[in-house]
């Protein structure tokens, strides 16, 4: 074969594959890479729904109310303690006694105690004054020139405590309630126990009682494992409030 045939022919053969290669990248299915599917959110678990209040104790003076199916009772002071109890602790105390339940109750639970009058508005009778109406000498307890506002206006009102005395109330903020008591024959002005839930008071009688909450003039309970103080008995002596155990 003349070398001129043979040189042509390679010509066309490496033509030929160029040709071919060219193709194949042409045709050739581009690579795709998979995406990951985004992860779903799992949904929030729910809170639990907190177990209704029901009467944990009961007796004639006390009743304890808190989530049911727990367990609770009351120890008075001088009794002896009850037999141990897995998961049991004191969840409140005072000087009269204290309540001895499953620590799950801590913070969760309400003591009322039944409100009786230790002491009756008759037993401290008051006459009813009969003296000039004098207004309020602030000079007699420099404290009380803070609200001369609140004790001028209040003392022009009728006589309402112990026959010639007007106690004048006054809101201190959120459940808070500060008095004076101004003697409408002197016109001196005296302190009164601050409360926080009011006053009760007839104007025939020398008692007061302080923080017994009211509704529409009775109340049978009072919560005892509270902010608020327990009702309180005083006897008004003529220079001060004197408090009745």
């Amino acid at each position: 074969m003349p070398a001129a045939y043979q040189a042509t022919l390679s010509i066309l053969a490496a033509l030929c594959a160029g040709v071919l290669l060219g193709c194949e990248s042409k045709n050739t299915t581009p690579t795709i890479t998979p995406t990951t599917a985004p992860t779903a959110t799992p949904p929030r678990p729910r809170p639990p729904v907190p177990a209704p209040n029901a009467t944990l104790y009961k007796d004639s003076t006390y009743e304890l109310t808190g989530p049911a199916q727990h367990y609770a009772t009351i120890v008075r002071k001088g009794q002896p303690d009850p037999p141990p109890r897995p998961g049991a602790a004191i969840l409140f105390q005072n000087e009269a006694l204290y309540v001895l339940g499953d620590t799950a109750l801590r913070g969760e639970f309400e003591l009322t105690q039944r409100f009786t009058y230790r002491h009756a508005f008759a037993d401290f009778p008051a006459s009813p004054g009969r003296g000039p109406h004098r207004r309020p000498d602030f000079t007699t307890n420099p404290q009380a020139r803070l609200y001369i506002t609140r004790i001028t206006e209040g003392a022009k009102e009728p006589a309402n405590f112990a026959g010639h005395y007007r106690l004048v109330t006054w809101g201190c903020g959120s459940s808070c309630q500060m008095s004076a008591l101004v003697d409408q024959h002197t016109g001196r002005i005296y302190d009164v126990p601050e409360t926080a839930l009011g006053l009760e008071y007839r104007l025939n009688s020398r008692l007061l009682i302080t923080d017994h909450l009211t509704d529409e003039g009775y109340s049978s309970t009072f919560v005892v494992n509270s902010m608020y103080p327990a009702p309180t008995f005083y006897l008004w002596t003529g220079k001060q409030f004197r408090k009745l155990e």
